[in-house]
């Protein structure tokens, strides 16, 4: 039996089976450890009073929600992980895991949504504080970074959001979907860019300025590195996974036609004794055969 649906999962699964997912689901995992060892109180008070005060307010009663970025991050990590399993095991199907990661898509992309919503006035409050205590290089080089990712974020769960659903799509309908995944890709790696950016900055100004801190910090450098070696895989991970959709859909149009004649259909529309019976598809009108339980081109089932 030939079941387009189970084609369309098999070549799913043949993606999803690389150990570069493996790879992406373990490196999710690490930057929620790493968000354990930043004592941002101790920080706060290495800093003084002007940029200290600033994270000291902002840290009251924020530090759990901080820890929902790396969580979200664990959870797109195991949905990955069910990926790979799934691909590599006698399971007929990948709907447990293309859900998964699609509700996790939608769930972070509404909440990134709102949270732009209050980053956009929290970076405004950021600017009229800045302007009276913080340094020049400060408002010039960290607050136009802190202004872009409020964007760049958004966008980049509109691509993973639009990408979970191609994947769910490919692995339940007989079209392979790769829409999102090139946004995805493209916004992973800008974000990877002005993470690193940020980083820098901040480690130049932290050096420059406030000497002994270092030391502090170095949790919170690995955290935001891990973040940005994430950004880096997913984006290969998008990027591989529009290619190989491409590729395929590339083979499926250049696959040359059989040049076996088909077999004549009867006027009356009834079989020649002994002749193999032939069934017409009602919503492609394609020919098939008594062996067919699915259209070969269209994927309707055949009424029998």
């Amino acid at each position: 039996m030939n079941n387009p649906y189970q084609e369309n999962i098999n070549m799913v699964k043949a993606f999803f089976r690389k150990p570069i997912i493996l790879v992406y689901a373990i490196i999710s995992a690490l930057p929620l450890i790493a968000a354990f060892f930043i004592n941002y109180n101790s920080i706060a008070a290495s800093l003084g009073a002007n940029f200290g005060e600033l994270i000291q307010n902002a840290d009251n009663g924020s530090f759990y929600s901080i820890l929902l970025v790396p969580v979200f991050q664990i959870a797109f990590g195991v949905a990955m992980l069910y990926f790979y399993v799934h691909s590599r095991s006698e399971e007929k199907n990948l709907n447990l895991p293309s859900k998964l990661y699609r509700i996790l898509s939608m769930i972070w992309l509404i909440g990134t949504a709102l949270v732009s919503i209050a980053m956009i006035l929290a970076v405004s409050l950021l600017v009229l504080y800045s302007l009276e205590k913080f340094t020049p290089d400060v408002n010039v080089v960290l607050l136009p970074a802190l202004s872009a990712s409020i964007p760049v974020v958004l966008l980049t769960a509109i691509g993973q959001a639009a990408f979970a659903g191609s994947v769910k799509e490919s692995c339940s309908t007989i079209y392979l979907k790769r829409r999102g995944a090139g946004l995805f890709a493209v916004m992973s790696v800008i974000s990877a860019v002005l993470e690193t950016y940020i980083i820098i900055s901040a480690a130049y100004y932290i050096g420059t300025n406030l000497i002994g801190l270092n030391s502090l910090m170095v949790p919170a450098y690995i955290f935001a590195a891990l973040s940005v070696v994430r950004h880096i895989f997913g984006a290969v991970i998008a990027f591989s996974y529009n290619s190989y959709i491409k590729k395929l859909a590339l083979d499926f149009v250049t696959e040359p036609e059989s040049e076996e004649p088909e077999a004549a259909v009867p006027e009356n529309g009834q079989n020649a004794p002994g002749a193999e019976q032939i069934i017409i598809c009602k919503k492609c009108g394609k020919q098939l055969t008594a062996d067919d339980y699915f259209c070969n081109h269209c994927g309707t089932p055949v009424e029998k």
